[in-house]
Order: C-alpha cells, then sequence, then structure tokens
C-alpha cells in the first residue's frame, strides 16, 4: 500500500516534466535553403515546438518544414536548435528527399554558424551558412533562412 502512494507523485512529475518539454506550438512559417545550387521553399509544418530546458537555462526550437507543410512529405528541412547564455547550438540540421540528396548536420564537419534574431512562444526568425560536409551522400545544405509562428 505504502508504495503505491510514493509511486503517485512519482508519475505526475514525470509528466509535468514532459508537457514543459513539449513547449509552445508554431503554426506557419517558412524555410529556404540552398543545397546543390538549387533554392527550396518550404512550409512549416503545424506543431513544430519552443522549447524552454529550465534545468539547462536555455531556450531553442524543433522546426520541420515540408511542402504545403505536410507531415511526412519530401522533401524535408528538420532544425533542432538552443540558444544559451548568447551562444546558439545546433542539435540537429537535415535536409531528406531533396534535389541535392539527404544531407545530415555534423557538428566537427558541417562548418555551419546560425543567427538567430527571434525567439519566444510567439515567433522564431533566423538564418544559417554552412562551410563544410555534411553526412548522408548529399549535397551540403549552403545557406537558410526561416520564420515561425503561432
Amino acid at each position: 500500500m505504502m508504495r503505491a502512494i510514493v509511486m503517485v507523485p512519482l508519475v505526475g512529475l514525470c509528466l509535468a516534466g514532459t508537457a514543459e518539454a513539449q513547449g509552445t506550438r508554431y503554426a506557419s512559417g517558412q524555410v529556404t535553403y540552398l543545397q546543390k545550387e538549387d533554392e527550396v521553399t518550404l512550409a512549416l509544418v503545424p506543431g513544430s515546438t519552443f522549447d524552454v530546458d529550465s534545468t539547462r537555462h536555455r531556450r531553442g526550437a524543433t522546426l520541420t518544414f515540408t511542402p504545403a507543410g505536410k507531415p511526412g512529405a519530401a522533401p524535408t528541412f528538420y532544425l533542432h536548435f538552443w540558444v544559451s547564455e548568447g551562444k546558439t547550438m545546433i542539435a540537429a540540421l537535415e535536409v531528406r528527399g531533396g534535389q541535392g540528396g539527404n544531407a545530415y548536420f555534423d557538428k566537427g564537419e558541417s562548418g555551419c554558424t546560425l543567427t538567430v534574431t527571434r525567439l519566444d512562444a510567439q515567433g522564431v526568425e533566423g538564418s544559417g551558412s554552412c562551410t563544410g560536409t555534411f553526412e548522408g551522400g548529399g549535397a551540403p545544405v549552403a545557406s537558410f533562412r526561416f520564420t515561425a509562428k503561432q
């Protein structure tokens, strides 16, 4: 009996942590990226998120873009990043099914920089460029600019 009483609060804490990690959802936006000398513009998949990691004192976003903003469509541009103490860290940058092939960001090889000009629950804006190679066999993403908003 006492074991069940202890378990209930722990489950509640886990669920609260999961809800916080999901963040605020963005509804519209777009990305334009350059890969293999082709400029491609894709729409935001609704449900992309603004995230707050209160443990590490950082804010971030997880954004997915496809044609017409439909989940599962190709090509797909995926970007996940964090901003902490003025530093921007790319966790993932991927193009899947693009004309330049599949390209996956490699922290040590891709040589990417990301500038975030807005990052809050109402919207996110930024741009980036990459000078190195990507994994996956596809052409590197040379540059990109993106927006997302509620």
